[in-house]
């Protein structure tokens, strides 16, 4: 039956486009007799807009350090100055881990804020480096 049951939640998410919380409630074994707990969407979205905002700045600080880049202007302003791969290379390296995964649904919410931020900071482009 989980087989059974993975198979259907990845079929709902890649061939249907159903929306991911909806998938990793549904796809979460009916909670908390199995230990799992389901984290409303709004819950991992406000973490996950937290924790990745501040590692991007982190991040950047720590690879310029002149830079002591404090909010997210400071370091829009800072990103005009550098070329948009060199931006998007650092920025590629971060780092992600949540080992008690679960549904997936905060990893989820953390690769949607990462879209975001890049797009907030104007380095948001294709593979091809095109804008």
């Amino acid at each position: 039956m989980l087989v059974e049951q993975k198979k259907t939640c990845k079929w709902l998410s890649e061939e249907l486009g159903v929306n991911p919380s909806t998938v990793s409630k549904w796809c979460t074994n009916s909670g908390h007799k199995d230990g799992a707990v389901f984290t409303p969407g709004f819950v991992t979205m406000y973490m996950a807009h937290e924790a990745v905002r501040r590692t991007i700045i982190q991040k950047f600080n720590n690879t310029y350090k002149e830079w002591n880049c404090q909010t997210e202007i400071d370091l829009y302003n800072r990103l005009s100055h550098i070329d948009v791969k060199e931006a998007n290379s650092v920025f590629n390296s971060i780092k992600i881990c949540d080992p008690a995964v679960g549904s997936g649904h905060f990893l989820v919410s953390v690769l949607n804020e990462l879209v975001c931020a890049k797009y907030d900071l104007g380095i948001l482009s294709t593979r091809m480096g095109d804008m």
